[in-house]
This record gives structure tokens, C-alpha cells and sequence, in this order.
């Protein structure tokens, strides 16, 4: 079921108005995280699937839920900055939660190279935190 979200949520971001989607995924954190980017600002979220819990001996049906989100920010022409915050993972309540600040370095490693604009991209991501965290997706550009 995550799956089909997420790439419901990445398809709209081709054939809306953005100008680029990524699909990123952060193999640390069991993340998956979509970004939709116009010129200068987009969007970003994130979602991790769990498929087993602590007790060994119960059956947990597998879940997904959105723990990261903030906004996409150009600062060069393939590099750009995304500022959100994370959610902890067991909430009851959306009231009084500790939302933890993060940082993304984003950037599609072979139009850097090249420069030259590509409307499928390698992109890496790198997380500037306490605990580092990498990621390495595929860049769509609307053509």
C-alpha cells in the first residue's frame, strides 16, 4: 500500500506543474522520500514501512506511515537544500508532539557532472544531523 501511494504521489508530481520529482530512498532509516520541485521551492516527504515489531512471536501486519516532511530550496543549479522535520514513530496524538528539525543536502550527481540538464537524473542525498544519513534515488524532469 505504500508503494502505490507514493508512486501516485510522484506521478502527480510529473504530470502536475512541478519541474522536477525525485523518488529517494534512505536505506539507515527505511525511508522512502518523494520530493515535488518547482524553478526555486518544492516539497518534500517521507515515509517508512515497518514490517515487524519487537515481540517475536506475534503476527504485525506490515505499516507505513509519513514521518518526515519541509520544503525543497535551490541553492545552485543541480544542488538544493531540503528543511523539514521528522515525526517520531509512536504517536497517539497529533497534539504536543516533539517534532525534530533536519537538514538534506540534495544533489543530481550526473548533470553536475556534465552540466548539462537531463530529464532522468542520479540523485544523492545527505542528511546533516547528529546521526548521518545518505540516500540515492532517481531525478524526473518534465521535459
Amino acid at each position: 500500500m505504500k508503494w502505490v501511494g507514493l508512486l501516485l504521489l510522484w506521478i502527480l508530481g510529473i504530470n502536475s506543474r512541478a519541474q522536477s520529482s525525485d523518488i529517494i530512498y534512505v536505506p539507515d532509516a527505511n525511508t522512502l522520500i518523494v520530493t515535488y520541485k518547482t524553478e526555486i521551492v518544492g516539497l518534500y516527504i517521507g515515509g517508512k514501512y515497518i514490517t515487524s515489531y519487537p515481540a517475536p512471536y506475534l503476527y504485525t501486519t506490515p505499516s507505513a506511515f509519513v514521518n518526515r516532511f519541509g520544503a525543497d530550496i535551490s541553492l545552485f543549479k543541480d544542488v538544493s537544500v531540503l528543511v523539514g522535520a521528522q515525526v517520531p514513530m509512536y504517536t497517539t496524538s497529533w497534539i504536543g508532539i516533539q517534532y525534530k528539525p533536519e537538514v538534506w543536502v540534495k544533489s543530481r550527481v550526473v548533470g553536475t557532472i556534465i552540466q548539462k540538464k537531463l530529464r532522468y537524473d542520479l540523485t544523492t542525498l545527505l542528511q546533516i544531523s547528529k546521526t548521518p544519513y545518505y540516500g540515492i534515488g532517481v531525478c524526473i524532469r518534465k521535459g
